[in-house]
């Protein structure tokens, strides 16, 4: 995740709102929602596997996880937390 928020072109106060995104998808990954409000600061979200992302069951686990995820928050926040997966996704897959 650090190289790709040092590398991604993104600017201080966006690589803040990916540090918190991408870790998100670490916990909805593994069948977990993640902390909400206070309880997010410092908890360590499992470890996520990138091999996992090539898994042919992964897109129904996101997608069901997505789902379960816009239900507890905001649609922003959801929509940002996507937006963030996505572009990090890219750019990991055009690095292999």
């Amino acid at each position: 995740m650090e190289a790709y928020l040092r590398s991604a072109g993104i600017g201080t106060s966006s690589r803040r709102v990916y540090r918190i995104s991408l870790p998100s998808w670490a916990w909805l990954a593994a069948g977990q929602q993640p902390p909400l409000g206070r309880d997010r600061r410092g908890a360590a979200p499992p470890v996520a596997a990138f091999a996992a992302l090539d898994d042919p069951t992964a897109a129904e686990v996101l997608a069901e996880a997505f789902a379960r995820r816009a239900r507890l928050v905001d649609a922003d926040t959801v929509n940002r937390e996507l937006s963030v997966l996505k572009a990090a996704i890219t750019w990991w897959r055009q690095r292999g």
